[in-house]
């Protein structure tokens, strides 16, 4: 018997066949970020694991296994957009329990970052030329315009602000040879953040919890990862963001001050929305750069 097998059949133990699903080399890899292999070399450390099991015949994809007595949490969530987007906007269903969403919740309190005081971020908007904007300009918008977005309803504006200047500059979508305005904000004292960069990497080899509710709750969170790092189009209707504000709400609701997310428009780009302006401080001395290559470069105007 292989040193493993007992502890990836308990892990495997939450999955079963299922059409529609993964391969075992791929669903772990999604699920846990176990290895750092390609998938013909974690399938072949997995036939080393097991003599033999199910999961690795050939054409065999698995989907999570949810226990009778075990909710849902990725239908509960589901549920719970659904009724905010069509059924009532500003109450929970009543035919769920108040806690249906604690999973969730717990997850996000344990995979919250601290960001330190005098942190720097970085807030762009276009301008017609390489004359830089007053930094009077560069705060969120007054609460009477604010259109939904993909972390705010309509009304409560929250700070998007990018790690990086180059980020920046990407989620401003500034064309090549235009010009943008940056803004640089300092983090006056340290706050908590939902970080979904890096969806908790919680070991399942070491932890006594029931990986289920676990599991589905990391689901839920990289999916609306993905989700919010969607750029907004011109094209949305304001019913697509319901899902990605009802989240920041919620993690706002936990405690939290902000949404950690990756940059889908800039590669290792990091973005945070703000739910409170004043934890950080913009500096007098807003800077104008010119895009000179189209994966970019940024130079000062």
């Amino acid at each position: 018997m292989s040193i493993w097998e007992d502890a990836f059949a308990s892990l495997l133990d939450n999955y079963e066949k299922g059409w529609g699903g993964l391969s075992i080399e791929e669903m772990l890899q999604k699920d846990w970020d176990l290895f750092n292999l390609d998938s013909i070399q974690i399938r072949k450390f997995l036939s080393g694991v097991f003599n033999e099991h199910d999961f690795l015949e050939p054409g065999v994809t698995i989907v999570h296994k949810i226990a009778p007595e075990t909710p849902n949490y990725l239908d509960v969530w589901n549920y719970y957009i659904n009724h905010v987007t069509r059924v009532n906007r500003f109450f929970p269903p009543k035919d769920l329990p108040h806690n249906a969403l604690d999973p969730l919740g717990e997850l996000i309190l344990g995979n919250s970052r601290d960001v330190e005081s005098k942190t720097q971020f970085y807030r762009g908007r276009i301008t017609s030329n390489s004359a830089a904007l007053e930094s009077e300009e560069m705060g969120k918008p007054p609460f009477e315009v604010t259109t939904g977005g993909r972390a705010n309803p309509a009304g409560i504006p929250h700070l998007y602000l990018a790690f990086e200047k180059e980020t920046c500059a990407a989620e401003c979508r500034v064309g090549l040879n235009g010009y943008v305005s940056i803004a640089t904000f300092v983090s006056n004292s340290g706050f908590k953040t939902l970080d979904l960069n890096d969806v908790d990497s919680i070991n399942p080899f070491t932890t006594e919890d029931d990986l289920g509710p676990i599991l589905q709750a990391r689901t839920v969170l990289n999916r609306l990862r993905d989700d919010i790092a969607i750029p907004a189009r011109s094209h949305d209707s304001q019913l697509d963001y319901i899902a990605t504000q009802f989240l920041c709400e919620y993690a706002k609701n936990l405690g939290l001050s902000g949404v950690i997310y990756p940059s889908t428009l800039l590669k290792n780009g990091t973005n945070l929305v703000l739910f409170d302006d004043a934890l950080v401080d913009c500096r007098i001395n807003v800077e104008a750069f010119q895009i000179v290559r189209d994966d970019f470069k940024i130079d000062l105007a």
